[in-house]
This record gives structure tokens, sequence and C-alpha cells, in this order.
């Protein structure tokens, strides 16, 4: 019980925040505008999050572990002291709380009305008698529509940072111009790269011509055959091809995502650094070999496109 105790909300708050400072500055004592939500950020990547673990909800369930070890561990010394003095006797889920209650006892009856919420879950928990926090977790963040670029993220071999990127960009929640100017940080939204059109992000990946170009030579030499389209059309036509099993469309979902990495980094040298010298088609592709070369099947494909 004593490992199980419910956090304050200031707590939780404060845990949260050094979390979500970390995760967008790398520190835990600077700030920075989050671009995506943190409620967001804990959702699975199936729902177009990163997985991480959600505090408050976590907290919940580590109450509502203690509300079924008092209903199935009668054997322990703790359980059968709550039973002697508090229970006396009583159902747990029916049992009246009086306000002689420890605040700990009375915050782990109070997760009954949780458990209301996942009744089918906690009934298959009795019967079986073993409790699974992953299995009442998931069951707590349901009801969130899965996010159609999910298979993206799933064994990606890419580069951390890389994926990273690719998330917030999936998102559509990069810096672009475009949006800047929606907040107004800027005045105008002219592509640097091309000089042409408003950066968006469907500009940007991928009708700039630059910026489709890089992607079109990567795509030759993984052997593809295929014009860049727009973000959405090309989002679609990633989905289509790495839903195929084989080293080659592993291949491709790393290239896709160092791509847009790549793109993102040569889009703010040139803004911020007016350069625009690197061979960033080599870039990528020394990106995907060295990366893909840990992987046994998928370096032996690799292998035959350096020939």
């Amino acid at each position: 019980m004593h490992a199980c105790l419910p956090l304050p909300k200031a707590v939780i708050a404060k845990i949260d925040s050094l979390c979500r400072t970390f995760v967008w500055t790398g520190k835990i004592d600077a700030s920075r505008k989050s671009p995506v939500a943190w409620n967001t950020v804990c959702r699975p990547k199936s729902q177009g999050g990163q997985g991480v673990i959600h505090l408050a909800t976590w907290n919940v369930i580590t109450m509502v572990k203690c509300l079924w070890n008092l209903s199935k561990k009668t054997d322990n010394l703790w359980v059968k002291w709550v039973h002697v003095y508090y229970l006396k006797g009583n159902n747990v889920m029916t049992a009246p709380v009086s306000n002689s209650c420890s605040w700990i006892f009375k915050r782990i009856m109070d997760i009954r009305s949780i458990v209301l919420q996942v009744q089918v879950v906690w009934n298959r928990m009795l019967a079986s008698n073993r409790f699974n926090m992953t299995v009442l977790y998931k069951e707590l963040n349901g009801g969130i529509d899965k996010v159609d670029w999910r298979y993206l993220f799933y064994q990606n071999k890419a580069r951390p940072r890389a994926q990273f990127i690719a998330w917030i960009i999936c998102h559509g929640k990069q810096a672009t111009k475009d949006r800047m100017v929606r907040f107004n940080l800027l005045t105008e939204a002219n592509c640097d790269l091309c000089r042409n059109s408003e950066e968006s992000r469907s500009h940007l990946y991928f009708e700039c011509p630059s910026n489709s170009e890089i992607w079109k030579q990567v795509l030759q030499w993984l052997q593809y055959d295929h014009q860049p389209l727009p973000w959405q059309g090309e989002l679609q036509w990633i989905m289509q091809e790495i839903a195929r099993k084989g080293s080659k469309a592993k291949l491709l979902k790393m290239a896709f995502t160092e791509t847009l990495y790549v793109l993102w980094i040569r889009r703010n040298n040139v803004i911020f650094n007016q350069s625009n010298s690197i061979d960033y088609v080599h870039t990528i592709i020394d990106a995907i070999v060295y990366r893909s070369w840990a992987y046994r099947k998928i370096r032996e494909y690799t292998a035959h496109l350096l020939l």
C-alpha cells in the first residue's frame, strides 16, 4: 500500500512541467512553448502520441490496484487490517467511508467511481486473480481515433531526432512561415527556397521544386519510380508502400523520415545561415546506410543498392 500513494495535483503538475520542458528543450530550467499538447504527447503512438506515461492517469491506476488488493489479497496483513478496522465486514465496493478514516484510504475508496468506467476490465481481472496495469491504462486512454500515419513510426530505424521532427510535421505543428504569419510572428510567408509560393507544410514537403528534386533522387536510389506529390498525397502513398513486407519497405520508411528531417534542416540553413552548399541527397543516403547497417536483413538490401 505504501508504494501506491495518491499524488497531490500540484506535485503531478510540477513533474509534468519538468518532463514537458525537457522534451522540448533538453533541459529542465528552460522555457519554451510546446508545439504539441502534453496530453497528445502522452497518447500511444497509434493515436499520434509518443507513448509517454500520463502521470495523473498512472497514479489513478495505482489507486485502483490498491482497491483490487483489498478485494482479492485477503491473506495480506495490511489488507486484513483494513478489513478489520475500516471495512468491518462490508464489501469493498459498497462499504461506507467514515470521516475517521485516513486520507489515503479515503482517496483509494474514491477511486471506486473510476472502476465503474472500466467495469468489464475490472471484472475480468477479478476473475483471473491478476491485476494488469497496462491493460487498465490502455482502457482509460481509449476512445481516441488512431491516426492514419501511425505505421510510419512503428519499427522505424531512422534517427530518434529525425523521427521526432517527422512526428511534429505529421501533426502539422512545425513552425513553417504560414503558421508564423497566423500567429503574427511574421508579416510574409514566402518560401526562401524557391521564392515563388507561400511556405506551408504542403509546399515545403514536397511541392517546392528543389526539395521535391532531393526526395526524387533519394527515391531513385531506393529504386522507386515515383513523382513526388503534395503532402497529403505523398503521405498516403508512403503509407501504402510501407504496408508491404520486406527490407525495401523498411528502407523507404526510414528514408521518408530522414528526408523530412534533412529538408527541415536545409530550410533552416537557408533562412538563418544563408547556406545551401551541402549535398543533401548524400546526407540522407549516408544516414540511411549508417542506420541500416546494424540490421542484417536491411543491411543486405542496402549493400545491394550501393553496388
